[in-house]
């Protein structure tokens, strides 16, 4: 438990989504690529070649934290020895996942000396069977890579689609979407319902209702969110409704109360459309990268118009500039192009572009990227 010529709606929003994305909810993205068995790599500088022949030996290669819940995080650490003959040195431990992070105490190891490689789980997002591994690299024979494995069984709060997408919207009008979140606990409230966009509201629906489909948590419900008619032109951008989960994540646990996110996107236009909704590069950019990222504001009618000037507003970072190119009578090029800063993160900001068009005529675009 989450549309002339132009790219469709979940195309334009899936961009989009992964901007938001970046700044969401915990995340277990994989940080290396697998590692497999190859000859001990070559000592770093200052580390003292190995006579004899190291070993590397764990009490247990596995640990089975059971039943979780996703509010805490979980800790074990996997005791080893060298039983060789050499001295070990262990290179790096790499965990196949953010939420699992290992610390080593020292890398060398004499003959019969060991230590421990503790480990932190963070099982918050995550909900069912989960098995991380962590690749210990040494030089120990015969093999140098050794795989470490934690398993866990979350029992989330509450379960629920992340993001609800709206689409493609007709400005001036009120529009209604669901999204269901479904819990254990026949007496868990939702409260504190929240939403960082003036001209959205949400509110709970049908708590308690029972699930029909077996072997899913047995209570659901719902949360409705409407995008009002005061809804601005444009982009959705970072709508986010904010609630707070109260209630026993399982049978037997201790009452806990948790924040939770639903972020919303999509698109309010008329006529006048910006294609992409959201001006952004298609990958994250190089720190002092040079870049170009446009959108193309046309009329699906056809109907003539004019774009007066555009404006940028709350850029992140200095040196960025936008500007307009007339490609007909009814369609325009919005530009905007820099160079990155020379620190990585978030690069946000907003435009203010000026048209002819009775209701249209001050519309705001955003861009947004990420630089490595």
């Amino acid at each position: 438990m989450m549309h002339h010529c132009r790219t469709t709606v979940p195309a334009r929003l899936a961009a989009i989504s992964a901007i938001i994305a970046l700044a969401a909810l915990p995340a277990c993205e994989d940080t290396s690529a697998p590692v497999a068995a190859t000859p001990a790599p070559t000592a770093p500088a200052g580390v003292p070649s190995a006579t004899g022949t190291p070993r590397i030996t764990f009490a247990s290669t596995t640990h089975d934290f059971g039943a979780v819940i996703d509010s805490q995080t979980y800790r074990t650490s996997f005791s080893f020895t060298n039983t060789g003959t050499g001295t070990l040195v262990i290179y790096d431990v790499k965990a196949s996942c953010g939420c699992t992070v290992a610390t080593l105490r020292k890398k060398q190891y004499l003959p019969g000396e060991g230590s421990t490689i503790d480990v932190v789980f963070d099982p918050s997002g995550k909900s069912g069977s989960q098995a991380k591994e962590l690749s210990v690299v040494s030089n120990a024979r015969p093999g140098n890579v050794t795989t470490l494995t934690i398993r866990a069984a979350v029992q989330p709060l509450v379960q629920y689609r992340l993001f609800l997408p709206f689409g493609e919207l007709a400005l001036g009008q009120p529009h209604t979407r669901r999204v269901d979140v479904f819990y254990y606990d026949p007496n868990l409230v939702i409260t504190d319902m929240f939403v960082t966009n003036p001209a959205v509201s949400a509110r709970v629906v049908d708590p308690g209702r029972p699930n029909p489909v077996s072997g899913q948590p047995p209570y659901i419900a719902s949360i409705e969110v409407t995008v009002g008619p005061n809804a601005p032109w444009g982009l959705l951008f970072q709508t986010r409704v904010k609630f707070t989960a109260r209630g026993e994540p399982a049978q037997g646990l201790d009452p806990i109360a948790m924040p939770y996110t639903l972020f919303v996107n999509g698109e309010v236009f008329t006529d006048l459309r910006a294609d992409p909704a959201m001006l952004t590069p298609k990958a994250s950019l190089g720190r002092s990268e040079a870049f170009r990222v446009s959108t193309t504001l046309a009329r699906t009618s056809g109907a003539p118009f004019t774009v007066h000037d555009v404006t940028l507003t709350n850029s992140t970072t200095a040196g960025v500039t936008a500007r307009v190119e007339a490609l007909s009578a009814s369609a325009y090029e919005i530009v905007v192009e820099g160079v990155t800063p020379a620190v990585g993160g978030a690069v946000n900001g907003a435009l203010l572009v000026r048209t002819n068009v009775p209701g249209e005529d001050r519309l705001v675009l955003q861009f947004s990227m990420y630089v490595k």
